[in-house]
């Protein structure tokens, strides 16, 4: 069997990783790139040696990687940066890097990894210890609302005043949050009520009547979502507060 010099043994190392392994220029391009790169994000060699390195990372990233690079242009060696690519078709890959500079030669000798499929299960994770978080506090409201009707000789007006105060408690943003039940013709507010455009409500029926209205408000802009800044689910504590104050108005409402 043929010996394999250091050189080949660099060489079919260089081929066959899995890793993203290139020599990247202090001027922004790459200048040698291993055949993984094709393989992962899409681009041939050309198309990725022919633009600025940063044309393919996401735009949020582009701050952070010029940082970087000015790191690794003062000596400092990169351990364990993270950005993102956008691969040829669109999709997004998480990329956690090592990398190295000779300055003598204005280059950079990088290793990167893809770690996609991990930062997406973290963020599956995250996604529901959150959505637990925000049942937790619907529940609680709830609970806090079974206590104000239990309370002896409380009237429905206090039951109405209490459990407006307690519904912002529930919601996502619960520092500018505001609440208004709307119960026949008055209305209950909290303290720092204030009618914006980003509301989300639900009717309160008797009888397949409408007798009133819960109505949550924001009081600054947030990231949209399904139905502007709220997610659809959020609908549901709605609706239960809705079917509370309902059962408490049975005796009351002729």
């Amino acid at each position: 069997m043929k010996d394999l010099n250091s050189t080949e043994l660099k060489s079919y190392s260089w081929d066959l990783s899995q890793d993203l392994m290139c020599i990247a220029g202090f001027d922004g391009y790459f200048k040698y790139l291993n055949p993984s790169w094709e393989k992962l994000l899409g681009y041939n060699e050309e198309e990725l040696l022919s633009k600025p390195f940063l044309d393919f990372i996401h735009p949020d990233d582009h701050h952070k990687n010029d940082e970087e690079v000015s790191n690794l242009s003062k000596g400092i060696n990169t351990i364990n940066f993270k950005n993102r690519y956008i691969c040829k078709n669109g999709s997004i890959k998480y990329i956690e890097w090592i990398a190295a500079p000779l300055a003598a030669e204005n280059i950079i000798y990088c290793i990167g990894r893809d770690i996609t499929e991990r930062i997406l299960e973290e963020k599956k994770k995250e996604g529901l210890l959150h959505n637990l978080g925000e049942r937790v506090k619907e529940l609680n409201c709830l609970y806090g609302m079974t206590r104000i009707v239990e309370r002896p000789g409380i009237t429905l007006e206090g039951i109405i005043e209490e459990t407006v105060s307690l519904i912002p408690s529930s919601w996502q943003y619960p520092g500018i949050t505001c609440a208004k039940i709307r119960l026949k013709n008055k209305e209950y507010k909290t303290d720092n009520f204030l009618e914006t455009k980003w509301t989300q409500s639900a009717s309160i029926l008797h009888n397949k009547k409408i007798i009133g209205e819960v109505g949550i408000w924001y009081l600054e802009e947030k990231p949209e979502s399904d139905e502007g800044p709220f997610l659809k689910r959020r609908k549901r504590p709605i609706r239960s507060y809705c079917r509370t104050i309902r059962k408490c108005c049975r005796t009351n409402i002729s």
